[in-house]
């Protein structure tokens, strides 16, 4: 049975004003540290949902967001190797997707590093890879592709991220690519 009478409607608005109340004061002390990083109480420290801002999240980056597509037809056991300048900590999203098996390795040069050095981070032989990478530090950072069958493969690169331009290493060179924010 419902109290309709002036107690019962009393009892509801309080009721109603406490729910409220508790409800902005967790939304101020668990959900704000947790969704935003702002933690005016430092409760959401205290209780371990905020144990400091993500650089990598909450960072001005000097490069602008860019897209890249790219396509490279390999002849039999030809190889390409492209390469993207990035800053340490600055990210980006890729996928290439080859018409055929072919070798690759994604390695980086990092800046300071001895002429000829460079850091592995994947290497294998597969027809595609997606993924997200995180420079380690400054440098370029890119992937090596060969061919090592007897037919033409083309291999396709598609990338987003914070890149500031490009380096292309063929048959004919060293060359640096433009790229534009977008």
């Amino acid at each position: 049975m419902i109290d309709t009478s002036v107690k019962g409607k009393t009892q509801l608005q309080l009721g109603s004003a406490a729910a409220l109340l508790v409800a902005a004061l967790l939304g101020i002390t668990v959900v704000a540290p947790a969704e935003t990083g702002f933690d005016p109480f430092g409760s959401g420290t205290a209780l371990g949902i905020l144990k400091g801002v993500d650089p990598a999240v909450h960072s001005v980056h000097a490069a602008a967001l860019v897209q890249d597509q790219v396509r490279f037809t390999l002849d039999p056991f030809q190889s390409v190797e492209y390469k993207y300048r990035l800053a340490e900590g600055d990210t980006m999203l890729y996928g290439w997707q080859a018409t055929g098996s072919v070798v690759f390795e994604m390695h980086g040069e990092l800046d300071g590093a001895p002429a000829g050095a460079s850091q592995r981070y994947h290497i294998g032989r597969r027809a595609e890879a997606s993924g997200r990478f995180t420079a380690p530090a400054a440098g370029v950072h890119g992937w090596y592709w060969q061919n090592r069958g007897f037919e033409t493969v083309e291999v396709s690169l598609t990338a987003s991220g914070f890149m500031a331009s490009a380096r292309l290493y063929d048959r004919s060179g060293v060359r640096e690519v433009s790229l534009s924010g977008g």
